[in-house]
């Protein structure tokens, strides 16, 4: 950290070992004997924070309801800015907010069950690819099959690419993967 700046990193601990918030907050307490700690709820989560005052370092640890940690990490400079510096972190801390978040990939396996009935269904097409999550054209072959462009949609959500016709407004084929090779 230089002088004049600062630094605030945002790291989850996903806690393996499943140590529950008053043993993990005495562990951290056994590990930086000479901070300040001070107890509280945030958002009715239990946190602890650690200061070093003279090292211009705040730490928070907010034990999450999963047995998970948010850690947040801050440090500023000795410079000019740092009591500017030293505001600015407090507003964020005090503005921190957990929003517990679905990461996991959903589940697209009914719905291309779904689209794949409707191969080769003619005055269909479209209406099935609109269900997709996230489709574009990738390649518009403007010749086609004799009856017109076809257009080759690809999404990255379910990881496939269709071979549509606007005429007859019907899918053709479809292909694991982005790919124009039908």
């Amino acid at each position: 950290v230089y002088p004049n700046s600062a630094v605030v990193r945002v790291i989850l601990d996903d806690n393996e070992n499943g140590i529950e918030a008053e043993e993990y907050f005495s562990n951290i307490k056994s590990a930086f004997p000479d901070a300040d700690f001070r107890e509280f709820e945030l958002q009715g989560l239990k946190a602890l924070e650690v200061q070093y005052p003279e090292d211009r370092i705040v730490d928070w640890y907010i034990y999450l309801e999963n047995g998970d940690v948010l850690v947040v990490y801050t440090e500023f400079g000795d410079g000019s800015l740092g009591y500017l510096l030293s505001r600015y972190i407090w507003t964020m801390l005090s503005t921190l907010e957990f929003n517990d978040i679905d990461l996991s990939e959903p589940d697209y396996s009914s719905l291309l069950s779904e689209i794949f009935s409707y191969v080769l269904v003619e005055g269909r097409g479209m209406e099935m690819l609109n269900k997709l999550p996230d489709k574009i054209i990738i390649e518009t072959d403007s010749i086609g099959v004799g009856t017109g462009p076809v257009d080759y949609y690809y999404s990255e959500g379910v990881d496939h690419t269709f071979k549509y016709e606007r005429a007859s407004d019907v899918i053709l084929a479809v292909r694991e993967g982005q790919t124009t090779s039908f």
